[in-house]
């Protein structure tokens, strides 16, 4: 994400829901495609914690960007990569 580590915290930081009743809390690693044109294509959950939590992490990751495009041989590709993200009960805002 261009601004690096810290945006990218930033971001999930500002869109990530409290956990819901019933919903134990730890890591859910999504991945996803930056493509050539630095926009997020698809996401995917790799290890998930409970469908609403999932279906946020996959939402911080179709919303994130612009990104700074993999380069192969001097041209822009596309790429997968795969974050943690980490939910606690303790309250966020």
């Amino acid at each position: 994400m261009q601004g690096g580590l810290q945006a990218w915290s930033a971001h999930v930081e500002k869109q990530q829901i409290d956990l819901p009743a019933g919903c134990k809390g730890g890591r859910v690693l999504v991945s996803f495609k930056i493509s050539s044109l630095a926009k997020v294509d698809s996401a995917q959950v790799v290890e998930g914690l409970c469908e609403v939590v999932d279906l946020n992490a996959m939402e911080i990751a179709r919303s994130s960007g612009p990104w700074n495009p993999a380069v192969k041989d001097s041209v822009a590709v596309d790429s997968w990569v795969t974050f943690p993200i980490f939910y606690r009960y303790s309250k966020r805002r």
